[in-house]
């Protein structure tokens, strides 16, 4: 699976978190994100996707964009933050994330940060 998608910048600025928009790449469990319309752009960062937060609770609550389709990509060490062009795309990207992270077994726990467990735990329901 591959297209547009916004990604929430690492550092945080005067005005929050930037958003910046990459062309994603997905294959097996590898996850290529590329500045640029293309993977022709520079490769900015890959991810080997451990899991995916869909986000809800952020779909129509107070403050939140209406125009925005969020949801996050874990890997093994942090959480990438993305957001969709359409519903319709968000939904799509999280059933490749799922399907992709559901294609490596192994234990998740190992190597992961604190937080990135309680995320899982509170999404999935494991460890």
């Amino acid at each position: 699976m591959e297209g547009l998608l916004k990604k929430k910048g690492a550092r945080r600025g005067i005005f929050g978190h930037s958003w910046k928009e990459r062309y994603f790449v997905l294959g097996g469990a590898t996850l290529r994100y590329y500045a640029g319309g293309s993977t022709e752009g520079e490769l900015k960062g890959e991810v080997t996707i451990a899991g995916v937060d869909p986000r809800e609770e952020l779909q129509g609550k107070k403050g939140h964009k209406p125009n925005r389709f969020d949801f996050q990509l874990a890997d093994g060490g942090g959480v990438l933050c993305a957001s969709a062009p359409s519903a319709a795309d968000r939904s799509s990207w999280i059933d490749a994330g799922r399907a992709a992270s559901g294609a490596r077994p192994r234990k998740l726990s190992a190597g992961l940060r604190p937080e990135t467990l309680e995320f899982f735990e509170h999404v999935h329901g494991i460890m």
